[in-house]
C-alpha cells in the first residue's frame, strides 16, 4: 500500500497561503496592541486632567475670598476685585480663604502644583508668579505638592481672572493641555497615532468675596 503524501505543487500552495495569512494576522495583532496603548494612555491623561481641573474648580469656588498675583496674599497684590483690575492669564495665581490662609496653583516642572500657607515645605519656600520656588539659603530645595503625576506633561497652563461688573463676583479662567509622557521625557513618539493630547478649559465664578 502506497503512503499518500503532499505533492510539490500542494506544498507550494500551502506555503503561499501561510505567507499571506501570517503577515495579516501579525498586522491585526500589532494594530490591536497600538489601539490598546492608545486607550490606556488616553485613560491616564483624562483621569489626571479631570482630577486636576475638578480639584481646582472645587477648591477655588468653595474657598477663595480674594485673588492675588503672589503669595502671601496682601492688599497690594490683590486683583480682580473690581472691573478695572483684571489679570492677564499667567502660569500662576493665588487666593486667600476666609481664615486668611493663602493657596494657589501654578506650573512647576511641566506639572500643575499647588501651594498653601497651611502646608510646611522644607526650606520654607516662597512661590512666585512664574511658578518657581525660592528656598531659604542652606536648606534643601523644596518640592511643592503636585496634583498631576510624572506620567503626564502639562503644557500651555494659564490661569487668570476677570470681573464683568464693577463690584460683582470675579471669574477665574483656567486652561491647559495635558499629554502622556513618553520614555524620551516629552510627548513626542515615533507613531503619531500614539501622541495623545487633551485640552481643558473652564471658568469659575467665586461664591464668596471679602
Amino acid at each position: 500500500m502506497k503512503k499518500k503524501s503532499f505533492t510539490f505543487i500542494e506544498m507550494i500552495i500551502v506555503i503561499s497561503i501561510v505567507s499571506l495569512v501570517v503577515p495579516s494576522i501579525f498586522a491585526i495583532i500589532f494594530t490591536l496592541i497600538r489601539e490598546q496603548v492608545k486607550i490606556v494612555r488616553t485613560s491616564i491623561i483624562k483621569r489626571e486632567g479631570d482630577y486636576a481641573l475638578n480639584l481646582m474648580i472645587n477648591t477655588i469656588r468653595n474657598n477663595a475670598y480674594s485673588i492675588h498675583t503672589d503669595a502671601p496674599a496682601t492688599s497690594s497684590n490683590e486683583i480682580c476685585k473690581t472691573k478695572t483690575d483684571p489679570a492677564t492669564p499667567s502660569a500662576a495665581l493665588y487666593f486667600e480663604d476666609e481664615s486668611g490662609n493663602s493657596f494657589g496653583y501654578f506650573l512647576n516642572n511641566s506639572g500643575i502644583a499647588s501651594s498653601s500657607s497651611t502646608v510646611t515645605f522644607v526650606g520654607t519656600p516662597t512661590p512666585t508668579p512664574t511658578g518657581t520656588i525660592t528656598p531659604v539659603p542652606n536648606t534643601p530645595t523644596p518640592t511643592p505638592p503636585a496634583i498631576t503625576s510624572s506620567n503626564t506633561l502639562i503644557q500651555n497652563f494659564l490661569i487668570g481672572c476677570d470681573n464683568t461688573y464693577a463690584y460683582g463676583l470675579p471669574v477665574v479662567g483656567i486652561s491647559f493641555d495635558i499629554c502622556y509622557k513618553t520614555a524620551t521625557g516629552d510627548c513626542i513618539t515615533s507613531r503619531p497615532e500614539e501622541s495623545i493630547y487633551l485640552h481643558y478649559q473652564t471658568k469659575i465664578r467665586l461664591r464668596n468675596i471679602q
